[in-house]
């Protein structure tokens, strides 16, 4: 289906870039209204979140019209890319409500997301777009995990209080990777499990858009839980960029995977190359607030530094990359294995790289030394000699 000239006034709605410039201004007023003294939206964050819903309903009626009636799919995209983002903003104007009175919050998200998934289902039924059930079933979960994950916080549900409710903001990163690794089937299928879609979008764009505009809401609604539900002075958070580091993990895996699909060499090296430097660079200390370093803290003494847990996510990546016959993969998996033997697990910087951890060294001396006797090559035992050799000295440290 192509898009069509709707008449003289076609100008009015095709090739529109101001929907979801419109959407934000729209947010941006409703929040104003919320701070300000007397106002309703102040002391009822629930007529927030209906007026929210009732935006959604317009610009659901404004979409259908304009794909109904003026064939302009550009426009409608626009507008339904600006619904998943309102979707968004309902959940996090119920977020308070999760602490004062968890059923009405309760009652409140289940009515928002039933809303969305209705009209979700009905752009999809009138306009006729297909999006299969291994799509459609990941969509959903990372929507009911956006609005229904604040209820974790609630004190009748959780008890969990003060800065221990950062442990639960983490672990809504690691849901939302999961969530987003279930992706995976509809990935595995290829362009064509997605092809022909009722839309003049090809692929990507039908159906990754819509998708990765949840995932930047995933990395938003984390910030927003700390924001919420972790005390702290202002607008400083016990939220650090590390908390990211899951759904780019996955988002990465999602990428090699469409990549080992098509077969491009290329694009699984550059996959495989790129999530190294944004898994690195997310774990340096940007938020230094009092919170925020005293979860830091916690969290090192507890499981590892975020330093060390981000190597280690990565040596996970490259191990999977390599089974799964990603260009380069062993290549990579041996470097990430390197780099988990100099990474203690306290580290809180690269500063305090050192011969740290045995097992990750053994492993990369066996692998090369089983390389170098199947090659027959002197030079790659010797190589493979001396990761083992830094092994039994890591051992010997640690153990002294």
């Amino acid at each position: 289906m192509s898009s069509r000239s709707g008449g003289p006034f076609s100008f009015l709605y095709n090739h529109n870039p101001f929907y979801l410039l419109s959407s934000l201004a729209v947010l941006y007023g409703l929040r104003l209204l919320q701070q300000s003294e007397g106002s309703s939206l102040a002391s009822e964050p629930l007529v927030l979140a209906g007026a929210l819903a009732g935006f959604i309903l317009l610009l659901t009626f404004i979409g259908l019209l304009i794909v109904r009636f003026g064939g302009v799919w550009e426009d409608a995209r626009s507008i339904f890319l600006s619904i998943l983002l309102i979707a968004f903003a309902v959940s996090v104007s119920l977020d308070h409500q999760c602490l004062v009175n968890s059923q009405l919050a309760l009652a409140g998200i289940s009515l928002a997301f039933g809303l969305v998934a209705l009209i979700t289902e009905t752009l999809l039924a009138v306009l006729k777009i297909r999006f299969p059930a291994a799509w459609r079933i990941p969509y959903y979960l990372l929507l009911a995990l956006l609005f229904f994950y604040p209820l974790v916080f609630s004190p009748a549900l959780a008890g969990i209080h003060g800065e221990s409710s950062s442990w639960l903001v983490y672990g809504f990163s690691f849901l939302a990777a999961l969530a987003m690794l279930t992706l995976m089937p509809a990935v595995s299928r290829g362009k064509a499990y997605a092809e022909p879609n009722g839309t003049p979008w090809g692929w990507p764009w039908y159906p990754w858009s819509i998708l990765v505009v949840l995932f930047v809401a995933v990395g938003l609604r984390s910030y927003t839980l700390a924001l919420s539900f972790v005390p702290a002075t202002a607008l400083e958070t016990s939220f650090s960029t590390f908390f990211l580091v899951p759904p780019v993990v996955a988002f990465f895996a999602l990428l090699l995977q469409s990549a080992l699909v098509a077969r491009d060499r290329d694009g699984q090296w550059l996959v495989q190359f790129w999530i190294a430097p944004m898994v690195v660079l997310l774990t340096l200390p940007l938020n230094t607030s009092q919170s925020s370093f005293a979860f830091v803290y916690e969290l090192t003494d507890t499981i590892g530094s975020p330093l060390w847990l981000s190597v280690l996510g990565l040596t996970v990546f490259y191990l999977l990359a390599w089974i799964s016959g990603a260009e380069r993969g062993k290549s990579w998996f041996l470097i990430s294995l390197l780099v988990c033997g100099l990474v203690p697990v306290h580290a809180m910087s690269i500063a305090d790289m050192h011969l740290a951890n045995w097992w990750p060294l053994t492993l990369l001396g066996t692998l090369l030394v089983q390389d170098a006797l199947s090659r027959r090559c002197t030079g790659r035992l010797v190589a493979g000699a001396a990761p083992l050799i830094a092994a039994f000295a890591a051992g010997t440290d640690l153990t002294t």
